[in-house]
């Protein structure tokens, strides 16, 4: 939408504005990259108001200074009950005014984490990154399911029927003891950006056992697990004072596993990182 004039915006603000903001509202006319990345679709450098066009209804889209688009929310274009956010729209459930980042969670899961940022007094609540589900998997068809607080993994047509879809539609060896080490993909990604070393984005891990105890590199930290299992089954963890991290699962075949990913924290991370638990899986890279 392009920038109206000033008197317009006038006469908008005086209207009273939407105070929670979820979901985009059906009436929020988001072009179709923007609803489908969940993110701002604004142009790095722009030569006029017209390239800064962000699809969004109650945005009002400018070439600002340096040749860069801005995009100011305006919660008086929406309806009532939703709040107007740069890059996702008309959104309900989600508060003008936060403290911490669980006063802005929306109860979905799929849809990211909310954040509360913002100088002391004056925070607000920002959406979160869309939960990514590709396993790389050509025979599965994936899906982020807010029910199960995961990713749910079905077989794609064409693929083998025969095979579980556990195993995404592809055959895979039977797991051995050998066939724990490696790199495998890590989905959906766990993404926390809070302080020190609870701020991770594990989209891969490493797996290794060597002197009787299974390692795991997620990231920035190592979980492991002593005396390391040989049944296929792995219960790692990894605590630093502030998070206490925890995955566990099962080898579904040599090159795949499934799992639960658990974080939680105390002390200065208390009130500030939010706990995560959620269903996961890896193919070898």
């Amino acid at each position: 939408m392009l920038r109206p004039s000033f008197s317009v915006i006038l006469s908008v603000l005086a209207f009273g504005g939407c105070t929670t903001g979820g979901e985009p509202s059906v009436r929020d006319g988001g072009t179709d990259a923007a609803r489908d990345a969940g993110q701002d679709a604004s142009t790095p450098s722009c030569a006029d108001d017209r390239a800064c066009d962000d699809g969004f209804e109650c945005t009002v889209d400018s070439c600002g200074v340096g040749r860069v688009c801005r995009h100011m929310a305006l919660d008086a274009l929406c309806a009532a009950g939703e709040r107007c956010v740069e890059g996702s729209g008309c959104r309900s459930g989600m508060p003008s005014e936060c403290m911490v980042d669980a006063d802005c969670a929306d109860g979905q899961f799929c849809n990211g984490d909310e954040r509360c940022l913002g100088p002391a007094g004056s925070r607000t609540c920002v959406i979160g990154t869309p939960v990514d589900c590709d396993d790389g998997d050509a025979c599965s068809v994936d899906a982020c399911d807010d029910a199960l607080a995961g990713c749910r993994y079905t077989l794609a047509p064409g693929c083998d029927a025969g095979v579980p879809l556990a195993d995404g539609g592809v055959p895979c060896d039977a797991f051995t003891p050998a066939s724990v080490a490696g790199t495998f993909t890590f989905r959906p990604a766990a993404v926390s950006a809070c302080i020190g070393s609870a701020t991770y984005n594990i989209g891969e891990i490493t797996v290794t056992e060597a002197a009787g105890t299974l390692r795991v590199t997620a990231d920035r930290f190592t979980l492991t697990q002593s005396p390391a299992p040989s049944d296929g089954t792995f219960d790692v963890r990894y605590a630093d004072g502030c998070g206490q991290y925890r995955l566990t699962g099962s080898y579904t075949c040599a090159d795949r596993w499934m799992g639960t990913w658990t974080a939680s924290f105390s002390g200065e991370c208390a009130g500030i990182c939010a706990d995560q638990t959620a269903a996961v899986r890896g193919s070898r890279r």
